[in-house]
């Protein structure tokens, strides 16, 4: 806001009063000036007149004096100057001009061309970010699953009320799906990679399509199913590592499912799926380039890994219909039931392809699993009728599990960064047992990939 600049003691002989722009004047003291505002004026009569800045056109014989630059306390935002307007102005006009080639490119040149000037025109708006945010990328791997559960049963009303599932329904959930989102946007800027990455982390949480095949198909129940849409959820955290020159890569891994299986105005019926491996492998690009910096092979990655893993899965039952009793540790209907585990051993293969002119990327891989070694928890009658009803029963059967994972994910030109960016994906999975029992999983995932030299 303008300050009033208060003159000090002036004398009738010193005072030229205020000259207005129609020609008239007013006689008298100046008491203060608002450059913008006004100017007070004290008449040889003692009365006090203010004047309106823009009726100004000379204080005391001199011209009025300059309005402020804006500073803190302004509205204006900072850095709002005529010459960012100008940039804003072209920005627009030039984004007007390339909005019908991205469109409705006429061929692939144009396309190109209308995507490299839209990042120009993002860049010169000072939007250009380098890799994504790592702890809005990060965060919804351990929010989501913990909203999952908050959101049912006992964990959801740990004090009785439903303040935790209230909380993460209307507030966690939300805030976490938005920074997934927003990921791209909240990065420092940072320079272009001038090598080979070396260090890779990626993130995935992907919507589930579901359905559970049965050997037993005879039998009511046996083959629940659910859509994209139901709270299906899954989860992948992965750190891989390539060396610089010969390309040999440590890969480490974990995948969390949470399914609805069934639900009720009285309980809920959710199965979770977790896998990890560890592994070791070869990229074949990078040992044939030498990781060089010249080398255009250099930024893209095709390896073949391998290496023990582990499942684990359970299904869970929550009491949705007592506000109080519901909560109860031992209240029968809140169940946790272990049904399988296996140890066993992966082999999988991957490409990650980067295109030219920063336009994204696309990943590829295939992953097989074989676990013959397996271990079924020892149920009492009260469980294992539990099992039975939702048709689970005979996922504790056979004597060894296959698990199978085919992924491509779409790496968009958003951050045109190879430090890092957002990628589209879908994915088919299923694991099954000899016995013929099983479950397949369609998934469409937010993916997203940092990678550091």
């Amino acid at each position: 806001m303008p300050q009033a600049t208060a003159t000090g003691p002036v004398t009738a002989a010193e005072s030229a009063g205020v000259e207005l722009l129609d020609g008239s004047k007013l006689d008298g003291k100046v008491l203060a000036i608002v450059p913008g505002a006004y100017v007070i004026v004290e008449r040889p009569s003692g009365k006090k007149e203010a004047v309106e800045w823009l009726r100004v056109a000379k204080i005391d014989g001199q011209p009025p004096p300059p309005l402020p630059v804006p500073g803190a306390g302004t509205l204006i935002p900072g850095g709002f100057t005529p010459d960012r307007v100008q940039k804003l102005g072209e920005a627009g006009k030039k984004f007007s001009e390339l909005a019908p080639g991205l469109v409705a490119p006429a061929d692939g040149q144009k396309a190109i061309g209308s995507i490299r000037g839209a990042q120009d025109v993002i860049e010169g708006l000072g939007v250009k970010r380098g890799p994504p945010n790592a702890a809005a990328t990060i965060a919804p791997l351990f929010g989501l699953p913990f909203c999952f559960e908050m959101m049912r049963g006992t964990l959801g009303r740990v004090d009785g009320t439903g303040a935790f599932g209230i909380g993460c329904r209307y507030f966690l959930v939300p805030g976490m799906a938005l920074s997934m989102v927003l990921a791209p946007f909240f990065s420092d800027i940072t320079g272009e990679m001038s090598g080979p990455s070396v260090h890779h982390f990626d993130s995935s949480v992907y919507a589930i399509d579901y359905s559970k095949r049965s050997a037993l198909t005879g039998s009511f129940g046996r083959q629940p199913s659910g859509g994209f849409f139901n709270n299906n959820l899954g989860y992948d955290a992965t750190y891989t590592y390539i060396h610089r020159k010969y390309g040999v890569v440590g890969y480490g891994h974990t995948t969390l499912q949470q399914t609805s299986v069934a639900s009720t105005d009285f309980v809920e019926v959710t199965s979770s799926f977790f896998k990890g491996d560890a592994q070791v492998g070869l990229d074949f690009i990078r040992l044939l380039s030498g990781g060089r910096k010249d080398s255009y092979w250099s930024q893209h990655t095709a390896y073949v890994r391998g290496g023990p893993s582990l499942f684990h899965s359970w299904v869970t039952s929550r009491d949705m219909g007592s506000p109080k009793d519901g909560a109860a540790v031992d209240n029968p209907l809140n169940n946790s039931v272990a049904l399988m585990t296996g140890l066993g051993y992966e082999l999988a293969a991957e490409v990650d392809f980067r295109f030219p002119y920063w336009l994204g990327g696309v990943n590829f891989k295939f992953e097989r699993g074989s676990y013959p070694a397996l271990s079924f928890a020892a149920l009492n009658a009260r469980d294992a009728a539990f099992v039975a009803l939702i048709g689970f029963d005979d996922l504790r059967a056979g004597s060894s599990y296959t698990w199978q994972r085919l992924k491509l994910a779409l790496e968009l030109p958003i951050d045109y960064s190879r430090r890092g960016g957002l990628s589209l994906g879908g994915q088919l999975i299923k694991y099954e047992n000899n016995f013929g029992s099983g479950v397949d999983n369609r998934g469409i995932s937010l993916d997203y990939r940092l990678r550091f030299e």
